[in-house]
């Protein structure tokens, strides 16, 4: 039988996106009889390119329960389904059989959402290195993930272990692709190839029920320029949002990194707040990518430094510091717990600062180093 759309249960899955357009998005799965999951991706991914009423940003993932297709629609309801329509007769054109109909609609995710929690951003080496280019015309580097080879290859295998421990996941931004182990790696490089960024999310049911509620086990985000902040979502009844012991697995990751790394540290902050500009402040670190491997926006509880950082300290001998792997050296604070909160003591900063030294970049030497000198 030729491609058939089950619209009763794809209506009702119509989510509407908000913003300045309002856009409908249909999560839908695509199954085309006798293809494997790649010839059906790219039958899809051609009929999503041929249908000219699909806004910008509609795509497709090869994914183990077939292809998974996420179309930008018009949000009138009757428009929407005129699309879909449109979109099952382009594959039935070219004689293919199977069904279009709605994904399983996600179970709610658990837990308060404004707990602190410590977080870890890290900067993978890129290649080739931001002072390369391409940039735009005001001089802004152009969004490219570039992660080098081996950083690349060795990030991707843990955050597939970490959906596989974890049972499920999802990636993307606005919707969340439905991922597991054995499509993990292969959708993620799809992400990181079309937006030089990714957001992965793994979850888990709750233990002893049936179709409990989702319970949050890793939020990470892959953004341009091979940075990278990941962290543990608060549990209920864990006020403490994981504390020193999360503090300690973050660092593990840092050291398991360490050569790939420019630079990393693990911070604190509220699980609703964008960590990246949470655990970077004001600083004009943020946009001076090419001094990532040299200085740091502020001291952390932790962070993975090179010999560059560390010859411009002042005076680290309050903190532990460990060679964890060439030219990389894991500094910590002897005391954890008094940094894992929203609000450090005063004194505490300002002795850490102190210590720092001309680590920490300030506006008047990012000023003497523009990214792009022209």
């Amino acid at each position: 039988m030729p491609v058939t759309i089950d619209e009763p249960s794809v209506a009702a899955r119509v989510a509407l996106r908000r913003g300045k357009q309002r856009l409908g998005v249909a999560e839908l799965r695509v199954h085309l009889d006798g293809l494997d999951r790649h010839e059906s991706w790219r039958a899809t991914e051609e009929a999503i390119a041929a249908e000219p009423s699909l806004a910008q940003g509609s795509t497709a993932y090869p994914t183990v329960g077939g292809t998974l297709a996420l179309l930008t629609l018009a949000s009138r309801p009757v428009a929407a389904m005129a699309t879909l329509r449109s979109f099952a007769e382009r594959l039935n054109s070219r004689g293919l059989h199977g069904s279009v109909v709605a994904t399983d609609a996600p179970a709610s995710r658990s837990g308060p959402r404004n707990l602190s929690v410590p977080v870890a951003l890290a900067g993978f080496t890129i290649d080739p290195p931001v002072s390369a280019g391409p940039f735009n015309d005001a001089r802004v580097p152009e969004p490219r993930w570039s992660a080098a080879p081996a950083g690349h290859a060795a990030w991707l295998d843990h955050v597939t272990t970490l959906v596989d421990a974890a049972a499920a996941g999802r990636i993307g931004d606005c919707a969340m692709v439905p991922t597991h182990p054995e499509h993990t790696r292969e959708a993620i490089e799809l992400e990181l190839e079309r937006r030089s960024e990714c957001d992965l999310l793994t979850y888990a049911t709750e233990v002893g029920t049936e179709s409990g509620p989702e319970v949050v086990r890793d939020v990470v985000t892959m953004g341009s320029l091979g940075r990278v902040t990941w962290g543990t979502a608060p549990r209920d009844g864990d006020p403490s949002g994981g504390g020193v012991r999360a503090a300690y697995a973050l660092e593990a990751a840092l050291r398991r990194f360490a050569a790939h790394l420019d630079v990393g540290f693990v911070g604190h902050c509220a699980a609703t707040t964008s960590a990246h500009l949470h655990l970077t402040g004001n600083s004009p670190w943020r946009t001076r990518r090419h001094l990532w491997a040299s200085y740091v926006p502020a001291p952390h509880a932790v962070q993975l430094l090179t010999t560059d950082h560390l010859d411009r300290a002042s005076d680290l001998s309050g903190w532990h510091v460990e060679g964890v792997a060439p030219q990389r050296w894991l500094v910590r604070h002897p005391d954890l717990e008094a940094w894992l909160t929203q609000a450090p003591d005063a004194g505490l900063l300002a002795q850490a600062a102190s210590d720092f030294g001309a680590m920490v970049l300030t506006r008047e030497e990012a000023a003497r180093n523009p990214l792009h000198p022209l």
